[in-house]
């Protein structure tokens, strides 16, 4: 799965390298979302079923970055697109999202709101 390289995290999310890394490694799957969120870890183990990777990997990343909860949408008129976001408290902050749609899953860095009004992200 694509994702931001680090030094693009560092840059556009002004975050310290080691955070970045850890970030990327949860992005790709190299690291295990309980592993660094205690939170994470405790939500997990409250579910019947496990939930799937890349919703722990974002749960994981929301409390690394101190957003505000893990969020998303699906696009009205067409039910096959949806993101999932770190809430940032501002709807035009760069944040991290996950993209679900006919080509798969993405991670991108976004502003949601840019993203839900003009289609504008970045790598």
């Amino acid at each position: 799965m694509r994702a931001p390289t680090v030094d693009r995290l560092v840059d556009m999310l002004d975050l310290d390298r080691n955070t970045a890394r850890t970030i990327r490694g949860l992005m790709k799957g190299d690291i295990d979302p309980c592993d660094v969120s205690e939170s994470c870890d405790a939500w997990v183990r409250r579910c019947y079923h496990e939930p799937d990777w890349t919703s722990q990997a974002l749960h994981a990343i929301n409390d690394l970055l101190e957003c505000h909860g893990v969020e998303g949408w699906t696009d009205p008129k067409d039910f096959r697109f949806g993101v999932s976001f770190c809430n940032t408290g501002d709807t035009y902050a760069l944040t991290i999202c996950l993209i679900d749609d006919n080509q798969g899953e993405r991670w991108r860095l976004c502003s949601w709101g840019g993203l839900a009004g003009a289609g504008v992200c970045t790598f």
